[in-house]
């Protein structure tokens, strides 16, 4: 290979490095998340969303923002995308997204309402039904909660979030014997968030089988936690106190 080719090549390599360096900084940001190294992941995150993005990547730029408690952060990215008429990306989907940071803002009711429009609108999601069922259970309103869930658990029997928020509706109305069979199901298919642990260690704590329910913390201990897990570390712990006592 003569010297005039290897430049041509390393000039495309070049080109490219520059018009796709910020997909590549996404990339190895969300490689560092999953490998648990957060300082790096952040780093990569944040200079990769600032410019030259997609907006579904933006999107995902921003909730990873979010789950590291990065509010400002997250919002600056994601509110400018509840109105972007980006080919093949839905402002729905980012209004879900955003839904999450307005309930981390303390804004609960403009959380509940936007996913209620968006349903209004003939919008239908799991994700859509998974958010909007634990707000309403945040907003104390566990009938219309309890509803909901029922509905969203017809539309998807298998999801994992549904299948612990109707769990947790049961457990916050006193039935407990309902969220029975929806916590076995939910064990054997080995959920990767800590809430479905802590809950279904509720359940059987309550059914007196003390031993199985410090069995489960331990499980959900190994989970991943975020800043929008909606049981933290501290939770376990103390239900852990208490079972051992």
């Amino acid at each position: 290979m003569n010297l005039h080719i290897i430049l041509i090549i390393a000039a495309i390599v070049i080109l490219l490095l520059i018009k796709y360096w910020n997909f590549f900084l996404f990339v190895m940001g969300l490689q560092a998340l999953k490998k648990g190294q957060y300082e790096k992941a952040v780093k990569y995150i944040k200079t990769a969303s600032q410019s030259g993005m997609k907006a579904k990547h933006k999107l995902t730029c921003g909730y990873v923002l979010l789950t590291r408690g990065l509010i400002e952060e997250a919002d600056t990215i994601l509110k400018p995308l509840l109105g972007t008429g980006e080919k093949r990306f839905s402002h729905k989907e980012a209004r879900i997204y955003y839904s999450l940071l307005q309930w981390q803002k303390g804004e609960l009711n403009s959380a509940v309402e936007a996913l209620e429009n968006l349903m209004k609108e003939g919008y239908i999601t799991t994700i859509l039904y998974t958010n909007l069922g634990f707000y309403l259970i945040e907003q104390g309103e566990l009938q219309k909660a309890l509803e909901l869930n029922l509905e969203a658990h017809e539309y998807n029997d298998s999801s994992k979030g549904i299948m612990d928020n109707l769990g947790l509706n049961y457990i916050k109305l006193g039935e407990w014997e309902k969220a029975v069979p929806l916590y076995e199901k939910l064990m054997k298919t080995e959920p990767t968030f800590p809430e479905a642990y802590f809950h279904s260690a509720q359940v059987l704590s309550q059914q007196g089988k003390q031993k199985e329910a410090l069995e489960t913390l331990t499980k959900g201990l190994q989970q991943r936690f975020t800043c929008i897990s909606t049981v933290q570390k501290d939770s376990f712990m103390a239900l852990k106190q208490v079972l051992e006592a």
